[in-house]
């Protein structure tokens, strides 16, 4: 189990974990971006019904382009824990197996869903219309999605663990480096999409040998890379998610524990 898992289980730094979200990302390319295809592609078409109208307006400048941006983030910010649940549950399979079973991470997607659309849907909802989920979780639950979707307690129950109870565990004591983390990946995270949607625009440019109109840098280039940079920083989430878990909880110690009672279990059978 620990030889093989995806990436070696120890402690980073934030700057170590990008890096390693990139081999992540680099290695694990087609199946990463096709669950993140499967989950993104429903909100793309549904951002793009929604201001289609707007943008195809003549009257439509840079200034209607700037609240197109903030208002197009200001969606996305809600959408990307349900659009990204694919991609963290083929993380979680492909963490310990070299092989994913994509009909197993399919079946785990449908029976997270209801909590899903409880926490990250409607709570994050509520809190999106009063604009303060766009600090408020990545503070106070910002592996809400790793916590339903890998661990997979119950809602609510009393007298044992729940998802509400195991999220303040894993969270509350590390408020102040979660802070950090959120902005620096906040930077990093707008840096990536507002490079991405230059090389698209650059590319097409160079291809059509002409600057593509303003509406085409708003409805195309601007939410494909827009939703490029949530899969990747759903990787840099998820590494971040199994950090804190060895540093806070020992999970590295943990897993050395079970591999090597697994060997000497092994080596039991093979030798009575």
């Amino acid at each position: 189990m620990w030889e093989q898992s995806l990436v070696v289980i120890r402690e980073r730094r934030f700057g170590d974990v990008l890096d390693l979200a990139l081999h992540v990302f680099r290695d694990n390319a087609l199946a990463i971006l096709g669950w993140g295809v499967v989950g993104v592609l429903p909100f793309a078409l549904l951002n793009y019904y929604l201001f289609s109208g707007q943008t195809s307006q003549p009257f439509f400048d840079e200034g209607d382009a700037f609240l197109y941006i903030i208002f197009y983030f200001w969606l996305v910010s809600w959408q990307a824990p349900l659009a990204t649940a694919g991609v963290t549950l083929l993380l979680g399979q492909r963490m310990f197996r070299q092989r994913v079973q994509h009909v197993q991470v399919g079946k785990q997607w449908l029976g997270s869903l209801p909590q899903l659309l409880v926490i990250q849907g409607l709570v994050r909802g509520v809190m999106h219309l009063f604009c303060i989920s766009f600090f408020i979780p990545y503070i106070l639950f910002p592996y809400m999605n790793e916590v339903i979707l890998l661990e997979r307690n119950p809602l609510l129950a009393r007298g044992k663990m729940n998802t509400l109870r195991r999220s303040g565990q894993l969270h509350h004591a590390n408020l102040g480096e979660l802070l950090l983390r959120w902005v620096l990946a906040l930077g990093v995270g707008l840096v990536l999409c507002f490079s991405l949607t230059l090389a698209l625009g650059t590319l097409t440019a160079l291809l059509q040998a002409k600057v593509p109109p303003l509406s085409w840098w708003i409805v195309g280039f601007f939410p494909a890379a827009a939703w490029i940079t949530v899969v990747f920083m759903t990787v840099v989430r998820f590494l971040s998610y199994l950090d804190l878990r060895i540093r806070r909880e020992g999970w590295e110690i943990e897993l050395q524990l079970k591999t090597e009672a697994a060997r000497l279990a092994r080596t039991e059978w093979v030798n009575p």
